[in-house]
């Protein structure tokens, strides 16, 4: 249960690390996949904690931060991946809300992709920062999270 959990997190953190810097923004309709992000470190004077990065994020909804990861990713630098449970809700209104509260912290969202029991949606901040995260139902997740969680939203975001 919690091996699957762990690579699946692992899995994200290195298709993050995987990926190129674009030469220029594309329109949302063609917005990168998460892979294709690019292994680059964001400016040091944009590097941020798990901790303040959340304390960026005001999430308008019921939720718990029940894990976070540093991630060593292949070009040297770091992927901090933060796991967020949340009580109330579908996919659908999470992503939306996720989508919110990353807009609020200059964030632009990027392509959204449906994904086994949720979406995973690229996002990035016109200084170069990026954010990944994948929304699960609790249906897909079993017994991977709480069982008072309705789902979990995996946050990725490159850390120096």
């Amino acid at each position: 249960m919690f091996p699957i959990r762990y690579a699946a997190i692992v899995l994200m953190a290195f298709a993050l690390a995987a990926c190129e810097q674009k030469p220029a923004a594309k329109p949302a309709s063609q917005a990168p996949e998460p892979a294709e992000v690019g292994d680059t470190a964001a400016p040091a004077a944009t590097a941020v904690s798990a901790d303040e990065f959340m304390a960026g994020l005001a999430l308008d909804f019921p939720h718990q931060v029940t894990n976070q990861r540093r991630v060593r990713q292949k070009g040297g630098g770091r992927a901090d991946v933060i796991a967020i449970d949340y009580t109330e809700g579908s996919v659908r209104t999470i992503d939306r809300q996720m989508a919110a509260a990353l807009r609020a912290a200059g964030f632009e969202r990027g392509e959204r992709t449906v994904v086994p029991g949720g979406v995973r949606v690229a996002y990035e901040a016109q200084d170069g920062r990026r954010v990944s995260t994948m929304i699960r139902n609790k249906k897909y997740l079993g017994d991977r999270v709480a069982e008072t969680s309705a789902g979990q939203v995996s946050l990725s975001y490159v850390a120096n």
